[in-house]
């Protein structure tokens, strides 16, 4: 396993007396695509949560996570800056158009204007969206934020892709373009 990008040994998280994610261990190879699968309530969400840092796993002793060999307890934004991350909702800034979204998040990432117009470009392009760039967030159908939260998660070329429910409120095109 240690040409692993994720590392995930027997994890835990619970809610209460309710069990999100019991004892579930797996590791996924560089230049791969590993999905999982399960009804909802399974505890996916809970797990690529915990995977980029915004949940908290329960501490034992044989429990290990480690993304890209950090720990995203504890290097929540080293992991950040090598991932895309599509969540299950869209957390768009309603109040700013499609390009300053993009802009703010290229800001995070260190990219300077030159290349973040150059990748805004492209992925717009890409998910055809590029005659909404002036439009706000809540002119768009929800097609189209799905669209634009992902191109969002790839603005940086990441090393690692992390999508909860990505083809939610696409159409059958747009899922097999995303796909």
């Amino acid at each position: 396993m240690t040409d692993a990008v994720i590392t995930v040994k027997n994890l835990h998280k619970s809610y209460g007396p309710l069990k999100a994610v019991d004892d579930v261990s797996f590791s996924v190879p560089s230049a791969s695509c590993f999905g999982l699968l399960g009804p909802n309530g399974a505890g996916k969400s809970t797990l690529m949560r915990i995977l980029y840092g915004t949940a908290e796993r329960e501490r034992r002793a044989e429990t290990a996570v480690r993304v890209f060999g950090f720990d995203p307890a504890q290097n929540e934004l080293d992991i950040k800056l090598l991932s895309g991350v599509v969540p299950q909702d869209n957390n768009l800034d309603e109040e700013l158009n499609v390009e300053r979204n993009l802009l703010v998040y290229s800001k995070f990432y260190g990219m300077g204007r030159r290349e973040a117009d150059g990748r805004i470009d492209e992925l717009l392009s890409f998910f055809e969206l590029s005659e909404k760039r002036k439009a706000k967030i809540r002119e768009l159908s929800g097609g189209m934020k799905r669209r634009l939260t992902i191109a969002r998660a790839l603005l940086h070329a990441p090393r690692l892709l992390i999508l909860d429910e990505p083809t939610t409120g696409l159409d059958p095109r747009s899922k097999r373009d995303v796909q």
